[in-house]
C-alpha cells in the first residue's frame, strides 16, 4: 500500500481512491469497475500561496558512492579473496531516511556479498557505508549485479563486474586520476613536496617491468624518483614520486606523467605547478639606530668628525630618489641620495654645525622616498659651557648716613665680559632695604651675577669687590649649566654719625647705673654737653677695685671702636628714636675671664 503524508506543504496535492463498493462473498459478486474518487488537497489552508509557518518543504533523498559500475580486478581461476569495494551512503534530503535496506539483484546477484544489509536512519546530511566483494571461487566468466539501496521513497544504485578468465588480463591502476596540481609557490622557492603515487596491478598477470616518463611542455619542468619500475605481482602495488624542479622562474608549468609496460599496459595523468613572482617590496635600512651621541665640545668648539651612515636597500626592487633631512643644528652630506638597486648600499654623513651656543642639541636623521620607504635615527650633540672659577665687580659703595640705598650699586661693574650684574639688592638684616641710611646701622649688598650664554659658574667663588665690604663665598643657581647664576652678600660696616641738626633733643638716663650692687665693681655715668652745633653725650665707667681694664662697646648692635672707659657720644642724629648702647666689661683673661654687661637707651626727640 502506498503511504500519502500530509505534511503541510505549500502545494497542492490531487490522488486518487479506489473505493471498492463490495466483496466477493459466497454467492455475491463484486463489481466490475470500482468508482474512483479523485481527491485535492489545497496548496495552504488559508488559500494559495504562504506555508502557514510550517519552514522549508521536506525533502528525502540518498546519494551513493560509488555510482555508475564499479568494475573490480579481473582474477583468474583459483583467485584469491578480492579487496572489498567501500560503498557511501549519504543523505542528501533535509530530514532523516527512516531504516534503509541494501541488496543485491541480477542475473549474477548471487555472486557477490554485502556486508550489511540493514541500515538505520541517517540524520539530514550525515552518512554511512557498507562493503561489497565477489565470492571467492566463481567460474570463469564476467559476473555482474546491481546494488541497491532503498527506504520509504527512497531509492539508489549502481553496478558491479567482477571477471574470472584464464585468459592473460594486464592493466595498472594510479591512486591518482585527473589531473593533480601541485601548490604554488613564489620565485625563489626551496625544495617542494613530491606527489606519492601508488602503481596497483588490476591484472591477472605480473606487469613486467614498467617505464616511467614525462612528456608535454613542462616534462622538464618536473623530476620523477624513478623512470623504471620493477614488475608488480597481481594483486600488488609498486610506487614512485614526481616533483616540481627548483630554480624555475615565474609562469605555469604543465606536463603528463606516463606510466607504461608490455602487453598493452599503459595510464598516464597530468601535473601542473605555478610559480608566482616575487612581490615587489620595498625597503631601506641604515647601520646607526636609536640615538648617534657625538662627542662633547667645549664653546667655540672647530670643525667636528662627521658620522658616516650607510644605507642599505633591503627590498627587491630599486629605491628610487631618496631624500635625507634633519635639524637646522646639523650638516647633512648630501641631502639628495640617487636609486639604489636591490642588494646595494650608499652613503652619506652627518656632523654638528660649528657656532652653536652651549647646551645638548638633538635632531631626527629620516631617510625617506616613494612606495612607503623610511628609516631615522636620532642625533645629540653637547656643547659644554666655558667654567667661570673666579670673579669680581667694581664701583660698589658702601653705605654712607644720610645716603639712599640705591647708592650702593649704582656703579656697580662687572669684573669680565663673561658674565653681567643682574641685581644688586641692599638689605637691612634679613629684609630688603629701599630707604635712606641710619647712623650706627650695619647693611648688607646681595649682589646676583649671570653668566654668559657659554659660561658657567663653576666651583666654591668669592667674588673680589674691590676691598669694599667683605664678600661672602657665593651660592650658584640654575645648576651646572651655561649662563648660570652665582649670587653673594657683601657686607659693610656700620654707619657713622655726624652733624645733629638744630632742634634735636637728646635725652639720657637720670641717675648713674651699677655695673654690679657692690660699689667694689663698677658705676656708668653720663654728661649731656652742647657742642656746636649740636647736642653730644659723654658716657664714663667708673671702676672698682675688682675690674680689668677691658672694655667693648655697641651701638644698636654694632660694635664700636671705643675700646676704653669713656665712650663720647658726639655723633649726628638724622632721625629720632631709641639707641640703644651695651657695655661689656671683663676681668681677667682665658678660661678665668668674668664678664659683666649693662645696656643703656638714649633717645632722639626733636
Amino acid at each position: 500500500m502506498k503511504k500519502v503524508l500530509f505534511l503541510g506543504l505549500p502545494v497542492k496535492v490531487t490522488f486518487t481512491v479506489l473505493l471498492v463498493m463490495g466483496l466477493t462473498i459466497a454467492g455475491c459478486r463484486q463489481p466490475t469497475d470500482p468508482p474512483v474518487v479523485n481527491v485535492t488537497v489545497p496548496d495552504s489552508p488559508g488559500g494559495s500561496g504562504g506555508s502557514g509557518g510550517s519552514g522549508p518543504a521536506p525533502t528525502y533523498g540518498i546519494s551513493l558512492n560509488p555510482a555508475g559500475t564499479h568494475t573490480f580486478p579481473v582474477a583468474g581461476p583459483g583467485y584469491g579473496a578480492p579487496a572489498a569495494k567501500s560503498v557511501i551512503i549519504t543523505n542528501t534530503g533535509n530530514q532523516a531516511t527512516g531504516d534503509l535496506t541494501a541488496a543485491l539483484s541480477g542475473a549474477d546477484s548471487g555472486s557477490f556479498t554485502l556486508s550489511k544489509t540493514s541500515i538505520p536512519s541517517i540524520a539530514a546530511g550525515g552518512a554511512n557505508t557498507f562493503t561489497v566483494v565477489p565470492k571467492p571461487g566463481l567460474g570463469v566468466t564476467t559476473h555482474t549485479a546491481t546494488v541497491t539501496v532503498t527506504g520509504d521513497s527512497i531509492a539508489a544504485s549502481f553496478d558491479v563486474s567482477f571477471t574470472v578468465t584464464t585468459a592473460p588480463a594486464y592493466g595498472i591502476d594510479f591512486d591518482v586520476s585527473g589531473a593533480y596540481t601541485f601548490p604554488a609557490a613564489i620565485a625563489g622557492y626551496g625544495t617542494q613536496t613530491a606527489l606519492s603515487v601508488t602503481i596497483a596491478n588490476t591484472g591477472n598477470r605480473d606487469t613486467g617491468n614498467l617505464t616511467a616518463a614525462l612528456s608535454g611542455a613542462g616534462s622538464g619542468s618536473f623530476f620523477l624518483s624513478k623512470t623504471t619500475v620493477t614488475s608488480i605481482a597481481v594483486g600488488d602495488t609498486g610506487s614512485f614520486t614526481v616533483v616540481p624542479k627548483t630554480g624555475l622562474s615565474a609562469g605555469s608549468y604543465t606536463a603528463t606523467v606516463t606510466i607504461s609496460g608490455g602487453n598493452g599496459i599503459s595510464k598516464n595523468f597530468s601535473v601542473s605547478f605555478t610559480v608566482n613572482p616575487v612581490p615587489a617590496t620595498y625597503g631601506i635600512s641604515l647601520d646607526v639606530s636609536g640615538t648617534y651621541t657625538f662627542p662633547e665640545a667645549p664653546s667655540g668648539y672647530g670643525t667636528q668628525a662627521a658620522k658616516t651612515v650607510t644605507l642599505r636597500n633591503t627590498g627587491n626592487q630599486a629605491t628610487g630618489a631618496l631624500t635625507v633631512g634633519t635639524g637646522s643644528s646639523f650638516t647633512l652630506s648630501p641631502t639628495s641620495v640617487g636609486s639604489i638597486a636591490a642588494g646595494s648600499a650608499s652613503t652619506f654623513t652627518v656632523r654638528p654645525n660649528t657656532g652653536l651656543a652651549a647646551g645638548t642639541h638633538t635632531a631626527r636623521v629620516t631617510v625617506s622616498g616613494s612606495n612607503g620607504i623610511r628609516a631615522s635615527f636620532d642625533v645629540s650633540f653637547t656643547v659644554n659651557p666655558i667654567a667661570i672659577t673666579s670673579a669680581s665687580v667694581g664701583g660698589l659703595v658702601v653705605p654712607a648716613t644720610g645716603a639712599a640705598a640705591a647708592t650702593v650699586g649704582a656703579a656697580i661693574t662687572a669684573g669680565a665680559s663673561t658674565y653681567t650684574v643682574q641685581s644688586v639688592t641692599v638689605k637691612q638684616g634679613a629684609a630688603a632695604f629701599t630707604g635712606i641710611f641710619a647712623p650706627f646701622t650695619a647693611y648688607t649688598a646681595e649682589i646676583v651675577l649671570k653668566a654668559a650664554a657659554n659660561y658657567k659658574f663653576s666651583g666654591a667663588i668669592t667674588p673680589g669687590t674691590g676691598g669694599v665690604g667683605v664678600p661672602a663665598v657665593g651660592t650658584i643657581g640654575g645648576g651646572d649649566a651655561p649662563a648660570n647664576t652665582l649670587t653673594f652678600t657683601v657686607s659693610f660696616p656700620a654707619t657713622t654719625g655726624g652733624t645733629v641738626p638744630a632742634g634735636k633733643i637728646i635725652t639720657a638716663w637720670a641717675t648713674d647705673h651699677a655695673i654690679d650692687a657692690s660699689a667694689s665693681k663698677a658705676t656708668v655715668s653720663r654728661t649731656i654737653g652742647q657742642e656746636a652745633p649740636g647736642n653730644h653725650v659723654t658716657i664714663t665707667v667708673t671702676s672698682g677695685s675688682e675690674y680689668a681694664a677691658s672694655y667693648a662697646w655697641t651701638l644698636r648692635g654694632v660694635p664700636q671702636t671705643y675700646t676704653g672707659e669713656v665712650f663720647d657720644f658726639n655723633t649726628t642724629w638724622v632721625s629720632n628714636g631709641d639707641y640703644t648702647i651695651g657695655l661689656v666689661i671683663t676681668k681677667g683673661t682665658g678660661a678665668a675671664a668674668v664678664q659683666y654687661s649693662k645696656e643703656f637707651t638714649i633717645t632722639v626727640t626733636n
